[in-house]
């Protein structure tokens, strides 16, 4: 895998984290109306589904950086096979999520 890979699916994970917080903004006002009118309610439900949203995409992103990290000591750069730690894996792809 390549460093330009490597950085598209970095970007493409962070994407997707910035989508799902704004989708989650706009589902806190339609929930902050179900819960009160208070402003401190909605900014705490805000707060929690943004800290759950942060933490759910640092993990994934986590997971995919790892995934890259073994296929690349698995393969080399070149793409070329190297078991340099003696693990043979049948399928990368059933890791990701």
């Amino acid at each position: 895998m390549s460093l330009m890979e490597v950085v598209v699916v970095v970007l493409l994970l962070l994407l997707k984290m910035v989508i799902l917080m704004l989708v989650l903004l706009r589902l806190s006002w339609h929930v902050g109306g179900w819960v009160g009118r208070s402003w401190v309610m909605r900014q705490k439900l805000l707060q929690s589904m943004m800290l759950w949203v942060k933490h759910r995409m640092m993990n994934a992103i986590c997971g995919q950086l790892l995934l890259i990290f073994i296929r690349m000591k698995m393969f080399g750069f070149d793409g070329s096979p190297s078991f340099q730690f003696g693990i043979k894996i049948v399928s990368l792809e059933r890791l990701s999520w």
